[in-house]
C-alpha cells in the first residue's frame, strides 16, 4: 500500500518517506501531546539553527561513511569499517545523524559531521523555500491519503508533526548533500540503513553522482527492507540473503560480508563451551524491546504474562534487564511491583557483550542481540510469544537457541539450563553450529567489506600518508 501511494503522489517529493508512512501504519509512532511538541520543537531547530556556509572538508576520492543513529548498535555496526578504511587510508568523512546533538565523537582522528551541522549549510532563503514545500507536500499527502488510501488517512490522524518533521529533514537534507558530496567526492558511501530521509537522500544523492552505494545490514531482516535505494545490501550470511531473495531483491545487488560489529567478539571467543564460569550466579538476561509493544499489543501482553508466572517462581534467579537505547523502564518497574521481586535494571551504557557474559542465561524475543548471545556462547533463549514475530527470530528453528512457547516451558528450560552443566554445554555447541552456518568472515567481516569496495571501486584514494578527514 505504501509503495502505492508513492507511485501515485509525486516520487520525488516523499520517495523518501516511504518507511515513516509505514512505521505510522504499522501503528508505531507515539502520538503523545508530549512527543509532538518535542518534534515540532525539533522541526522549528531544524529552520531557524545559525548557519554555517562553510562545510567541513575531508579527504576526497576516499570512503564516505554515514551512521543514521548516534546509539552504541549503529556505532558499533559501522565502527569497525571505519578502522579498517583508516587503517588503509581510505578514510574519507563522516556524517552522524540524530536531532539535536553535535555527536563529538572522534573516529580515530576523523570527527563526524553532525546532521545539525550539515542542515546548519543551506543557506536562510532555501530554508525558508523548504519550509513552505514541505507544509505543501504535507498537505498533498493529506489529501491524496483521504481520497484514496483511508488507512493511510486514518494512521496520519494526530501525528501530522512526526510526519511535517520527516518532511521537512528530508528537503534540508537533499538542499545541501549534493553540495558536500561535491566537496569530498567519495569514492562509496557506506551506511548501516537507507530507510530514514536524513539516510536515503544521502544515498540517493550519491547514485545520482554515480558513486558506489552500500548498505551493511542492520537488525533482523523485515519486508520493508525491498525495495532498497542503495547500489548493493551487504549481508552477514547465506540465510540472509535467502530471506532478501524471497522478498524480491535480486542476487547481484546482494553481497555476503559477515557482520562487523561481531568480529571483536568472534575474534576473542574461548573454548568453553558451556557458557560460563563456575563462579557466575544463577542470573537470566533479559534482552528487552517493549518499545515495539504499541505496534504488536497482543505478543507484548503475552510476554509480560511470560516474565510474571516465571519469576514469581525462581526467586532463586536474578533477573537483569538490558533496555532497548529508547525505552524507559516502565514495563519492568510494574512487572516489578506485581511479582514482589527485584528486577535489576542495567544503566543505559552497559554494553551488550558485559551484560551477557556477566549473566548464565539470556532471554528475548526477536531482538538480533539474540544472535551475538550465541556467537558469546551463551544460551539462549526466544520467547515465542507470537507466531508473527517466530518469523522474525526463526534461529531456534534450526538449532539457534531454543523456543519458550508457555510460562510453564520456560521455567523448566531456565531450571535446567542452570543446574545441568552437560545439558547446557550442547545446548551451546548446537547454537555453534547454528552460528558457523549464518554468518561469513567471523572475526573479519570488516576487513571483508573493505576488500569489497576496494574490488568495486578501483580508482579510489588510497593514500596511506595522508591523514584522513584532512
Amino acid at each position: 500500500m505504501v509503495l502505492d501511494f508513492v507511485e501515485m503522489s509525486r516520487p520525488d517529493e516523499i520517495e523518501s518517506l516511504r518507511i515513516p508512512l509505514f512505521m505510522l501504519l504499522e501503528g508505531s509512532v507515539d502520538s503523545s501531546l508530549r512527543i509532538a511538541i518535542g518534534l515540532i520543537y525539533r522541526t522549528v531547530l531544524l529552520f531557524v539553527s545559525p548557519p554555517e556556509r562553510l562545510l567541513p572538508a575531508t579527504r576526497t576520492g576516499a570512503v564516505m561513511f554515514c551512521i543514521p543513529h548516534g546509539t552504541p548498535s549503529n556505532i558499533s555496526n559501522i565502527l569497525p569499517i571505519v578502522e579498517d578504511a583508516s587503517s588503509r587510508g581510505g578514510l574519507g568523512g563522516i556524517l552522524m545523524g540524530g536531532f539535536g546533538s553535535r555527536h563529538e565523537v572522534a573516529f580515530g582522528t576523523c570527527t563526524p559531521t553532525s546532521l545539525d551541522r550539515l542542515v546548519a549549510g543551506v543557506p536562510a532563503g532555501k530554508r525558508v523555500r523548504c519550509f513552505w514545500r514541505a507544509i505543501r507536500t504535507l498537505c498533498r499527502v493529506r489529501k491524496l491519503s483521504r481520497r484514496q488510501f483511508p488507512q493511510i488517512a486514518r494512521s496520519l490522524n494526530g501525528k501530522f508533526s512526526f510526519l511535517l518533521n520527516q518532511i521537512s529533514l528530508s528537503l534540508l537534507v537533499r538542499e545541501v548533500i549534493g553540495d558536500l558530496l561535491e566537496l569530498w567526492r567519495p569514492s562509496a558511501v557506506i551506511t548501516s540503513s537507507d530507510f530514514w530521509p536524513f539516510e536515503y537522500e544521502v544515498v540517493s544523492a550519491a547514485k545520482k553522482n554515480a558513486i558506489l552505494t552500500l548498505v551493511v545490514q542492520h537488525g533482523i531482516v523485515d519486508p520493508f527492507w525491498w525495495p532498497f535505494c542503495a547500489d548493493r545490501l551487504l549481508l552477514w550470511g547465506r540465510p540472509f540473503e535467502e530471506q532478501m531473495v524471497a522478498l524480491g531483491a535480486p542476487r547481484d545487488r546482494l553481497s555476503l560480508v559477515g557482520m562487523p560489529a561481531t568480529d571483536q567478539i568472534f575474534r576473542s571467543r574461548g573454548a568453553d563451551e558451556d557458557g560460563w564460569e563456575e563462579e557466575t550466579v544463577d542470573s537470566c538476561l533479559i534482552i528487552s524491546q517493549t518499545n515495539a509493544a504499541g505496534v504488536y499489543p497482543d505478543a507484548f501482553k503475552k510476554y509480560y504474562a511470560f516474565l510474571k508466572e516465571t519469576i514469581g517462581h525462581l526467586s532463586n534467579v536474578e533477573w537483569r534487564i538490558k533496555l532497548h537505547p529508547v525505552e524507559d523502564g516502565k514495563f519492568y518497574l510494574n512487572l516489578q511491583r506485581e511479582v514482589g521481586a527485584e528486577l535489576k535494571i542495567l544503566p543505559k551504557g552497559t554494553k551488550l557483550d558485559a551484560a551477557v557474559r556477566d549473566s548464565r542465561i539470556s532471554l528475548t524475543v526477536f531482538s538480533t542481540a539474540g544472535l551475538e548471545v550465541m556467537i558469546m556462547q551463551r544460551p539462549l533463549i526466544v520467547l515465542n510469544v507470537s507466531p508473527h514475530l517466530a518469523e522474525f527470530a526463526w534461529w531456534p528453528s534450526q538449532g539457534g537457541g531454543v523456543y519458550a512457547s508457555s510460562p510453564s516451558q520456560l521455567r523448566t528450560t531456565i531450571r535446567q539450563l542452570l543446574s545441568d552443566r552437560k545439558a547446557a554445554g550442547r545446548h551451546v555447541g548446537r547454537q555453534n553450529e547454528f552460528i558457523a552456518s549464518c554468518f561469513e568472515n567471523p572475526g573479519y567481516a570488516a576487513k571483508a567489506v573493505m576488500d569489497h569496495v576496494v574490488s568495486l571501486t578501483p580508482s579510489a584514494n588510497w593514500n596511506q600518508n595522508t591523514s584522513p578527514c584532512q
